[in-house]
């Protein structure tokens, strides 16, 4: 789930930051802005893993990588 916490973290990023219309950011907007990125990644966390055991771009790296599903046993 890390990678796609890391990839999440620019994208919630950017998205909070066009929503507040923020033009430049102060440090006080940078301390706001990541904590409500932690809070949303803990929340996200937290339900994905009750039904998957991987993250999404973690199972999409695995299949790029190995070209087969994760689910999926070596033969």
């Amino acid at each position: 789930m890390a990678f796609t916490n890391y990839v999440a973290q620019s994208i919630l990023g950017q998205v909070i930051i066009s929503i507040l219309g923020l033009e430049a950011v102060l440090p006080n907007d940078i301390v706001i802005i990541s904590i409500l990125i932690y809070a949303i990644q803990i929340i996200f966390s937290i339900i994905w893993f009750k039904y998957f055991k991987m993250g999404p771009l973690e199972k999409v790296w695995r299949f790029m990588t190995y070209g087969r599903s994760a689910s999926q046993s070596p033969k």
